[in-house]
């Protein structure tokens, strides 16, 4: 053992003798002190910036006014990858639940290990759940297990807005269907729909409405989970970039450098979850009347929505509870929606934009169809 000491903790010419042994084996104990110390410093730094807030990033576009402030959470893939499976799940069970598909008995309890799984924040386990679970559903050996397709019919409603299967030409062809634009419709739009979503709506009896449990089920552990990142960091480099004050007004009003910190109830502009929970909140609120009671059969009005923005034949916005909207714009028989100016050429409808391949698809797909 002296041996061996002498070989370890020689310097130069000198050599601890076995008389120094005490001390050498001090020094071996402060030195694994040493170590263990910054080991943890080590690991608390990166447990620290691998927890620390994304940064709040300016998505400009060529009009200053639909700049947006997202969250970026490009940094944290796995998390990233998780929302958007997650996503897909959400949307897909929305679907098949509202065509009243009931899930089976194995379906029912890995959903139910799954809501666990993402409320204790195991996030392994929840990616391996959401692979059992990617062609939940009615098999058929005439179709494609994985194609759902929308539009998804909720409280009445018809939603297009980033369902499978829609776009702003499914949107038009049912308006069209509906006697547009010959008879008059009007678009309402959300103010600052995102920022004033309230999903605390989903523990509201009226959500049992909507025949969806299952899909109210895991958007709720959803809400209840620390996957979607809702700690932001807005640089001084962001704050002063032009556009910002536009966004900024629109979204955050009062916004400073720093960090700020998200409600659980609130969407987070940047997750793939959000455009999912806002149409389930929509839908939610739709059922709930001004003095909180519920509407069980429904509202009276049928309305088509595209994201935020709600078309319907009267003037008057829907008078869904916490919702505020900006002035309603006329839809007759010429205009302009969605990034489309129409107009109706003897019974065609017409569709033109700044970016022709947006039309030309749109346009395309209204020949095939009406």
């Amino acid at each position: 053992m002296h041996e061996l000491l002498k070989e370890l903790y020689s310097s130069g010419n000198r050599i601890i003798s076995p008389e120094n042994s005490s001390l050498v084996t001090l020094g071996i104990l402060d030195f694994m002190t040493v170590f263990s110390l910054s080991s943890f410093i080590l690991s608390f730094i990166f447990s620290y910036f691998g927890t620390s807030p994304r940064r709040i990033v300016l998505i400009p576009s060529q009009e200053k006014r639909r700049a947006r402030l997202v969250i970026s959470n490009v940094h944290n893939q796995r998390n990233h990858e998780l929302e958007r499976s997650l996503a897909r799940l959400l949307m897909r069970l929305c679907l098949l639940e509202s065509t009243g598909y009931e899930p089976t008995r194995q379906e029912k309890r890995i959903l139910a290990r799954l809501n666990k799984s993402l409320v204790e924040h195991n996030l392994c386990l929840s990616l391996k759940l959401i692979g059992y679970l990617v062609h939940i559903g009615p098999e058929s050996k005439s179709e494609n297990p994985s194609s759902v397709l929308g539009p998804l019919a909720l409280a009445g409603h018809e939603f297009h807005g980033f369902v499978p299967g829609c776009s702003p030409a499914s949107l038009l062809i049912s308006m069209k269907r509906a006697g547009w634009p010959r008879q008059i419709f009007w678009e309402h739009d959300l103010k600052a729909a995102f920022e004033t979503v309230n999903l605390q709506v989903l523990h509201h009896p009226s959500s049992s409405f909507l025949g969806i449990p299952h899909a109210i089920s895991l958007a709720l552990a959803v809400m209840g989970s620390s996957l979607v990142e809702r700690r932001g960091k807005l640089t001084l480099k962001t704050f002063r970039k032009v556009d910002f004050p536009v966004a900024s007004s629109k979204q955050f009003p009062g916004l400073n450098p720093g960090v700020i910190t998200f409600s659980h109830h609130k969407l987070i502009q940047g997750s793939p979850l959000s455009p999912i929970l806002c149409i389930i909140y929509m839908a939610a609120s739709s059922l709930i009347i001004d003095n909180g009671s519920v509407q069980s059969g429904g509202p009276n009005n049928k309305l088509l929505i595209y994201g935020d923005n709600i078309y319907s034949q009267s003037r008057n916005p829907p008078g869904w509870i916490g919702c505020s909207w900006k002035e309603p714009v006329m839809l007759g028989l010429s205009g302009r929606t969605l990034g489309l100016d129409y107009r109706l050429d003897h019974g065609r409808l017409v569709v033109a934009s700044h970016c022709d391949s947006y039309s030309r698809g749109v346009q395309r797909k209204l020949d095939e169809t009406l």
